[in-house]
Protein backbone atom coordinates (compact mmCIF):
# COMPACT_ATOMS: atom_id res chain seq x y z
CA UNK A 1 0.00 0.00 0.00
CA UNK A 2 1.39 3.40 -0.98
CA UNK A 3 2.36 5.62 1.89
CA UNK A 4 2.32 9.41 2.16
CA UNK A 5 4.95 11.60 3.77
CA UNK A 6 3.59 13.95 6.43
CA UNK A 7 5.07 16.14 9.11
CA UNK A 8 4.25 15.45 12.75
CA UNK A 9 4.45 18.40 15.11
CA UNK A 10 5.14 17.60 18.76
CA UNK A 11 5.97 19.89 21.65
CA UNK A 12 9.64 20.06 20.86
CA UNK A 13 10.20 19.16 17.22
CA UNK A 14 8.80 18.63 13.74
CA UNK A 15 9.47 15.14 12.40
CA UNK A 16 8.78 13.52 9.03
CA UNK A 17 6.88 10.22 9.05
CA UNK A 18 5.16 8.01 6.48
CA UNK A 19 1.53 6.90 6.78
CA UNK A 20 -1.08 5.30 4.52
CA UNK A 21 -4.13 7.17 3.26
CA UNK A 22 -6.36 5.21 5.67
CA UNK A 23 -4.10 6.08 8.61
CA UNK A 24 -4.18 9.73 7.59
CA UNK A 25 -8.00 9.75 7.42
CA UNK A 26 -8.28 8.10 10.85
CA UNK A 27 -5.83 10.64 12.35
CA UNK A 28 -7.78 13.58 10.92
CA UNK A 29 -11.10 12.14 12.16
CA UNK A 30 -9.66 11.61 15.63
CA UNK A 31 -8.29 15.14 15.73
CA UNK A 32 -11.70 16.53 14.78
CA UNK A 33 -13.41 14.51 17.54
CA UNK A 34 -10.91 15.76 20.11
CA UNK A 35 -11.42 19.33 18.99
CA UNK A 36 -15.22 19.10 19.14
CA UNK A 37 -14.99 17.56 22.59
CA UNK A 38 -13.25 20.59 24.01
CA UNK A 39 -14.77 23.22 21.73
CA UNK A 40 -18.09 23.04 23.62
CA UNK A 41 -16.40 24.75 26.56
CA UNK A 42 -15.58 27.87 24.55
CA UNK A 43 -12.81 29.23 22.37
CA UNK A 44 -9.31 27.89 22.77
CA UNK A 45 -8.21 31.48 22.23
CA UNK A 46 -10.48 32.80 24.96
CA UNK A 47 -9.21 35.21 27.59
CA UNK A 48 -9.25 32.58 30.33
CA UNK A 49 -7.13 30.15 28.32
CA UNK A 50 -4.78 32.94 27.27
CA UNK A 51 -4.22 33.73 30.96
CA UNK A 52 -3.81 30.09 31.99
CA UNK A 53 -1.35 29.22 29.22
CA UNK A 54 0.67 32.45 29.08
CA UNK A 55 3.66 30.81 30.80
CA UNK A 56 3.64 27.87 28.38
CA UNK A 57 6.04 28.46 25.50
CA UNK A 58 4.23 25.88 23.35
CA UNK A 59 0.76 27.38 23.82
CA UNK A 60 0.91 28.88 20.33
CA UNK A 61 0.52 25.36 18.87
CA UNK A 62 -2.71 24.93 20.82
CA UNK A 63 -4.11 28.34 19.87
CA UNK A 64 -3.25 27.68 16.21
CA UNK A 65 -5.99 25.03 16.13
CA UNK A 66 -8.52 27.83 15.71
CA UNK A 67 -9.03 30.63 13.23
CA UNK A 68 -10.55 33.69 14.87
CA UNK A 69 -12.77 36.19 13.10
CA UNK A 70 -11.47 39.75 12.80
CA UNK A 71 -13.67 40.92 15.66
CA UNK A 72 -12.62 37.85 17.71
CA UNK A 73 -16.24 36.90 18.45
CA UNK A 74 -16.26 33.68 16.42
CA UNK A 75 -13.82 30.84 15.90
CA UNK A 76 -13.62 28.06 13.37
CA UNK A 77 -11.40 25.03 12.96
CA UNK A 78 -8.04 25.75 11.44
CA UNK A 79 -7.25 24.34 8.01
CA UNK A 80 -5.20 21.53 9.56
CA UNK A 81 -8.47 19.71 10.45
CA UNK A 82 -9.73 19.60 6.89
CA UNK A 83 -6.74 19.57 4.56
CA UNK A 84 -3.01 19.21 4.43
CA UNK A 85 -1.23 22.41 5.25
CA UNK A 86 2.36 21.17 4.91
CA UNK A 87 3.58 19.35 1.86
CA UNK A 88 6.97 17.73 1.32
CA UNK A 89 9.22 19.55 -1.11
CA UNK A 90 10.58 17.54 -4.00
CA UNK A 91 13.89 18.81 -5.33
CA UNK A 92 13.82 18.95 -9.16
CA UNK A 93 16.27 16.47 -10.62
CA UNK A 94 16.17 17.44 -14.29
CA UNK A 95 15.33 20.31 -16.59
CA UNK A 96 16.28 21.10 -20.15
CA UNK A 97 16.16 24.84 -19.52
CA UNK A 98 19.57 26.12 -18.39
CA UNK A 99 18.16 29.32 -16.88
CA UNK A 100 15.61 27.30 -14.89
CA UNK A 101 18.48 25.08 -13.74
CA UNK A 102 20.29 28.20 -12.52
CA UNK A 103 17.29 29.16 -10.38
CA UNK A 104 17.06 25.64 -8.98
CA UNK A 105 20.79 25.80 -8.23
CA UNK A 106 20.46 29.13 -6.44
CA UNK A 107 17.55 27.78 -4.39
CA UNK A 108 19.37 24.58 -3.44
CA UNK A 109 23.00 25.71 -3.27
CA UNK A 110 22.64 29.41 -2.50
CA UNK A 111 24.77 30.44 -5.48
CA UNK A 112 26.10 29.42 -8.89
CA UNK A 113 27.37 25.84 -9.12
CA UNK A 114 28.14 25.02 -12.76
CA UNK A 115 28.73 21.32 -12.01
CA UNK A 116 25.28 21.04 -10.41
CA UNK A 117 23.67 22.80 -13.41
CA UNK A 118 25.44 20.31 -15.70
CA UNK A 119 23.90 17.51 -13.66
CA UNK A 120 20.41 19.03 -13.86
CA UNK A 121 20.50 19.71 -17.59
CA UNK A 122 22.73 16.92 -18.85
CA UNK A 123 24.69 19.53 -20.79
CA UNK A 124 28.44 20.04 -20.79
CA UNK A 125 30.40 22.94 -19.29
CA UNK A 126 30.73 25.00 -22.48
CA UNK A 127 27.05 24.64 -23.37
CA UNK A 128 25.93 25.62 -19.88
CA UNK A 129 28.11 28.74 -19.69
CA UNK A 130 27.16 29.79 -23.24
CA UNK A 131 23.43 29.41 -22.63
CA UNK A 132 23.55 31.23 -19.29
CA UNK A 133 25.29 34.13 -21.03
CA UNK A 134 25.10 37.40 -19.10
CA UNK A 135 23.09 35.79 -16.28
CA UNK A 136 26.41 34.84 -14.68
CA UNK A 137 29.94 36.23 -14.56
CA UNK A 138 33.25 34.79 -13.49
CA UNK A 139 34.77 36.96 -10.78
CA UNK A 140 38.55 36.82 -11.37
CA UNK A 141 39.44 37.35 -7.71
CA UNK A 142 37.49 34.20 -6.74
CA UNK A 143 38.93 31.90 -9.39
CA UNK A 144 41.03 29.01 -8.09
CA UNK A 145 43.98 27.88 -10.19
CA UNK A 146 43.15 24.83 -12.26
CA UNK A 147 39.45 24.83 -11.31
CA UNK A 148 37.33 25.87 -14.26
CA UNK A 149 34.17 25.69 -12.14
CA UNK A 150 35.28 28.28 -9.58
CA UNK A 151 34.51 31.98 -9.40
CA UNK A 152 31.04 32.08 -10.94
CA UNK A 153 28.46 34.45 -9.45
CA UNK A 154 25.11 35.83 -10.59
CA UNK A 155 24.97 39.03 -12.60
CA UNK A 156 23.07 40.83 -9.84
CA UNK A 157 25.89 40.07 -7.42
CA UNK A 158 28.79 40.85 -9.74
CA UNK A 159 27.33 44.07 -11.18
CA UNK A 160 26.69 45.67 -7.81
CA UNK A 161 28.70 46.71 -4.78
CA UNK A 162 32.13 48.28 -5.35
CA UNK A 163 31.79 48.36 -9.12
CA UNK A 164 34.54 50.94 -9.63
CA UNK A 165 37.09 48.67 -7.97
CA UNK A 166 35.67 45.64 -9.79
CA UNK A 167 36.13 47.42 -13.12
CA UNK A 168 39.75 48.19 -12.30
CA UNK A 169 40.37 44.52 -11.47
CA UNK A 170 38.50 43.30 -14.57
CA UNK A 171 40.57 45.54 -16.85
CA UNK A 172 43.76 44.20 -15.26
CA UNK A 173 42.74 40.57 -15.89
CA UNK A 174 41.30 41.33 -19.35
CA UNK A 175 44.73 42.57 -20.44
CA UNK A 176 45.99 39.00 -19.94
CA UNK A 177 42.84 37.00 -20.70
CA UNK A 178 40.30 38.22 -23.26
CA UNK A 179 37.59 36.11 -21.60
CA UNK A 180 37.21 38.92 -19.08
CA UNK A 181 36.42 41.50 -21.76
CA UNK A 182 32.72 40.84 -21.22
CA UNK A 183 33.21 41.65 -17.52
CA UNK A 184 34.73 45.00 -18.45
CA UNK A 185 31.92 45.82 -20.89
CA UNK A 186 29.19 44.95 -18.37
CA UNK A 187 30.84 46.83 -15.50
CA UNK A 188 31.33 49.96 -17.61
CA UNK A 189 27.56 50.13 -18.07
CA UNK A 190 26.83 50.14 -14.31
CA UNK A 191 29.40 52.69 -13.15
CA UNK A 192 27.90 55.34 -10.83
CA UNK A 193 27.07 58.63 -12.51
CA UNK A 194 29.70 61.19 -11.40
CA UNK A 195 28.26 63.70 -8.94
CA UNK A 196 28.52 67.41 -9.68
CA UNK A 197 29.44 70.19 -7.26
CA UNK A 198 25.81 71.15 -6.62
CA UNK A 199 25.23 67.58 -5.40
CA UNK A 200 28.26 67.54 -3.08
CA UNK A 201 28.06 69.40 0.21
CA UNK A 202 31.44 70.51 1.59
CA UNK A 203 31.60 71.51 5.23
CA UNK A 204 34.61 72.97 6.97
CA UNK A 205 36.54 70.06 8.49
CA UNK A 206 35.66 67.43 5.89
CA UNK A 207 38.74 65.18 5.97
CA UNK A 208 38.62 64.43 2.23
CA UNK A 209 39.31 68.09 1.41
CA UNK A 210 43.02 68.86 1.00
CA UNK A 211 44.37 70.91 3.92
CA UNK A 212 45.94 73.32 1.40
CA UNK A 213 42.45 74.43 0.39
CA UNK A 214 41.61 75.32 4.01
CA UNK A 215 44.89 77.25 4.25
CA UNK A 216 44.19 79.05 0.98
CA UNK A 217 40.72 80.05 2.19
CA UNK A 218 41.94 81.36 5.55
CA UNK A 219 44.76 83.38 3.94
CA UNK A 220 42.31 84.88 1.47
CA UNK A 221 39.63 86.02 3.92
CA UNK A 222 42.26 87.38 6.35
CA UNK A 223 44.29 89.08 3.62
CA UNK A 224 47.53 87.30 4.54
CA UNK A 225 50.33 87.97 2.07
CA UNK A 226 51.48 85.05 -0.04
CA UNK A 227 55.11 85.38 1.10
CA UNK A 228 53.89 84.70 4.68
CA UNK A 229 52.49 81.34 3.57
CA UNK A 230 55.16 79.32 5.39
CA UNK A 231 54.08 80.85 8.68
CA UNK A 232 50.59 79.30 8.49
CA UNK A 233 50.02 75.56 8.63
CA UNK A 234 46.83 73.53 8.90
CA UNK A 235 47.38 69.90 9.83
CA UNK A 236 45.05 66.89 10.07
CA UNK A 237 45.69 64.12 12.61
CA UNK A 238 44.58 60.83 11.05
CA UNK A 239 44.74 59.03 14.40
CA UNK A 240 42.06 61.02 16.22
CA UNK A 241 40.50 62.92 13.29
CA UNK A 242 41.39 66.35 14.70
CA UNK A 243 42.62 69.53 12.99
CA UNK A 244 45.24 71.99 14.19
CA UNK A 245 45.82 75.57 12.98
CA UNK A 246 49.39 76.76 13.57
CA UNK A 247 50.41 80.35 12.80
CA UNK A 248 53.48 82.43 13.45
CA UNK A 249 53.27 85.84 15.14
CA UNK A 250 53.99 87.74 11.92
CA UNK A 251 51.04 85.94 10.25
CA UNK A 252 48.73 86.94 13.10
CA UNK A 253 49.96 90.53 12.90
CA UNK A 254 49.50 90.58 9.14
CA UNK A 255 45.87 89.47 9.53
CA UNK A 256 45.30 92.45 11.84
CA UNK A 257 41.74 93.63 12.37
CA UNK A 258 40.32 90.96 10.07
CA UNK A 259 41.32 88.32 12.61
CA UNK A 260 39.92 90.19 15.61
CA UNK A 261 37.12 92.27 14.11
CA UNK A 262 35.84 91.04 10.75
CA UNK A 263 36.12 87.27 11.30
CA UNK A 264 36.91 87.09 15.00
CA UNK A 265 36.81 88.89 18.34
CA UNK A 266 39.43 90.06 20.80
CA UNK A 267 38.71 87.00 22.96
CA UNK A 268 38.55 84.54 20.05
CA UNK A 269 40.48 85.46 16.92
CA UNK A 270 39.77 84.02 13.47
CA UNK A 271 42.53 81.40 13.76
CA UNK A 272 40.94 79.89 16.86
CA UNK A 273 37.44 80.12 15.41
CA UNK A 274 38.51 78.44 12.19
CA UNK A 275 40.18 75.63 14.14
CA UNK A 276 36.93 75.15 16.08
CA UNK A 277 35.05 75.04 12.75
CA UNK A 278 37.45 72.41 11.43
CA UNK A 279 36.84 70.29 14.55
CA UNK A 280 33.07 70.84 14.51
CA UNK A 281 33.16 72.69 17.85
CA UNK A 282 30.94 75.55 18.87
CA UNK A 283 33.27 78.10 20.40
CA UNK A 284 32.88 78.91 24.11
CA UNK A 285 34.49 81.79 26.02
CA UNK A 286 35.11 81.38 29.75
CA UNK A 287 36.12 83.84 32.45
CA UNK A 288 38.12 82.80 35.51
CA UNK A 289 36.62 84.13 38.74
CA UNK A 290 37.47 83.58 42.38
CA UNK A 291 34.78 82.13 44.61
CA UNK A 292 35.34 81.15 48.26
CA UNK A 293 39.08 81.41 47.74
CA UNK A 294 39.04 79.08 44.73
CA UNK A 295 39.32 79.88 41.04
CA UNK A 296 36.33 78.90 38.91
CA UNK A 297 35.66 79.01 35.17
CA UNK A 298 32.39 80.68 34.22
CA UNK A 299 30.89 80.88 30.74
CA UNK A 300 30.83 84.43 29.39
CA UNK A 301 27.57 84.39 27.48
CA UNK A 302 28.04 87.72 25.73
CA UNK A 303 31.54 86.91 24.43
CA UNK A 304 30.43 83.39 23.47
CA UNK A 305 27.52 84.72 21.40
CA UNK A 306 29.79 87.24 19.68
CA UNK A 307 32.35 84.54 18.87
CA UNK A 308 29.74 82.19 17.45
CA UNK A 309 28.36 84.94 15.23
CA UNK A 310 31.85 85.35 13.74
CA UNK A 311 32.14 81.57 13.46
CA UNK A 312 28.95 81.48 11.40
CA UNK A 313 30.33 84.30 9.25
CA UNK A 314 33.40 82.17 8.49
CA UNK A 315 31.19 79.20 7.54
CA UNK A 316 29.10 81.38 5.20
CA UNK A 317 32.24 82.76 3.56
CA UNK A 318 33.61 79.25 3.07
CA UNK A 319 30.36 78.07 1.45
CA UNK A 320 30.61 80.95 -1.07
CA UNK A 321 34.35 80.40 -1.67
CA UNK A 322 34.81 76.63 -1.98
CA UNK A 323 33.29 76.21 -5.47
CA UNK A 324 33.96 79.72 -6.77
CA UNK A 325 37.12 78.71 -8.64
CA UNK A 326 36.47 76.34 -11.62
CA UNK A 327 39.73 74.42 -11.18
CA UNK A 328 39.14 73.92 -7.47
CA UNK A 329 35.56 72.83 -8.12
CA UNK A 330 36.66 70.26 -10.71
CA UNK A 331 39.37 68.89 -8.42
CA UNK A 332 36.94 68.51 -5.50
CA UNK A 333 34.40 66.77 -7.73
CA UNK A 334 37.02 64.27 -8.89
CA UNK A 335 38.28 63.65 -5.35
CA UNK A 336 34.80 63.09 -3.93
CA UNK A 337 33.74 60.74 -6.72
CA UNK A 338 37.00 58.78 -6.47
CA UNK A 339 36.68 58.31 -2.72
CA UNK A 340 32.95 57.92 -2.16
CA UNK A 341 31.00 57.42 -5.38
CA UNK A 342 32.13 53.85 -6.08
CA UNK A 343 29.18 51.71 -5.09
CA UNK A 344 26.14 50.53 -6.98
CA UNK A 345 23.39 49.27 -4.73
CA UNK A 346 22.41 45.67 -5.46
CA UNK A 347 18.91 44.54 -6.31
CA UNK A 348 17.63 41.19 -5.15
CA UNK A 349 15.23 38.89 -7.02
CA UNK A 350 13.72 36.14 -4.92
CA UNK A 351 11.14 35.01 -7.47
CA UNK A 352 12.99 31.70 -7.94
CA UNK A 353 12.84 30.70 -4.26
CA UNK A 354 10.90 27.67 -3.00
CA UNK A 355 10.01 27.19 0.65
CA UNK A 356 9.90 23.53 1.68
CA UNK A 357 7.41 22.75 4.39
CA UNK A 358 5.54 26.05 4.15
CA UNK A 359 1.76 26.02 3.97
CA UNK A 360 1.03 25.81 0.20
CA UNK A 361 -1.92 28.18 0.58
CA UNK A 362 0.46 30.94 1.69
CA UNK A 363 2.09 32.83 -1.14
CA UNK A 364 4.79 35.29 -0.16
CA UNK A 365 4.71 38.67 -1.81
CA UNK A 366 7.52 39.66 -4.18
CA UNK A 367 9.21 42.02 -1.70
CA UNK A 368 9.16 39.29 0.95
CA UNK A 369 10.87 36.82 -1.39
CA UNK A 370 13.37 39.48 -2.35
CA UNK A 371 14.15 40.04 1.33
CA UNK A 372 14.78 36.31 1.83
CA UNK A 373 17.05 36.30 -1.25
CA UNK A 374 19.04 39.15 0.23
CA UNK A 375 19.48 37.38 3.56
CA UNK A 376 20.46 34.11 1.90
CA UNK A 377 22.68 35.67 -0.72
CA UNK A 378 24.74 38.14 1.30
CA UNK A 379 25.57 36.01 4.32
CA UNK A 380 25.52 39.18 6.42
CA UNK A 381 23.27 40.40 9.18
CA UNK A 382 20.21 42.01 7.63
CA UNK A 383 17.75 44.48 9.15
CA UNK A 384 14.27 44.38 7.62
CA UNK A 385 13.19 47.81 8.73
CA UNK A 386 9.74 49.34 8.48
CA UNK A 387 8.69 52.68 9.88
CA UNK A 388 6.26 52.51 12.78
CA UNK A 389 2.68 52.26 11.56
CA UNK A 390 3.53 51.15 8.03
CA UNK A 391 1.91 47.75 8.52
CA UNK A 392 4.42 44.88 8.62
CA UNK A 393 2.29 42.68 6.34
CA UNK A 394 2.17 45.22 3.51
Amino acid sequence: MKKKVIYQITRHKISKIEITSEEEERAVAEANRDFERIDKYGFLNGLTNARLFREDGDAALLFACETLSEDKTRATKADVFTKRTIRPYAVPTHTGDTLEALQICRNERGGVDIAYIEELTGKDYDTVTDELGDAIFRDPVSVKDGDKYSGYVTAEEYLSGKVVEKLRIARHFAAEDTAYARNVAALEKVQPEPLKADEISVRIGASWVDADYYKEFLMEILGIYGYYSDGLNIRYNTFDGSWKVERADHVRNNAGYRATETYGTNRANAFRLFEDCLNQRATQIFDTVEENGKEKRVLNKGETIAAREKQNKIKEAFADWIYADPNRREDLEKTYNRLFNQIRLPSYDGSFLKFPGMNPTIELRPHQKNAVARIAGTGNSTLLHHVVGSGKDN
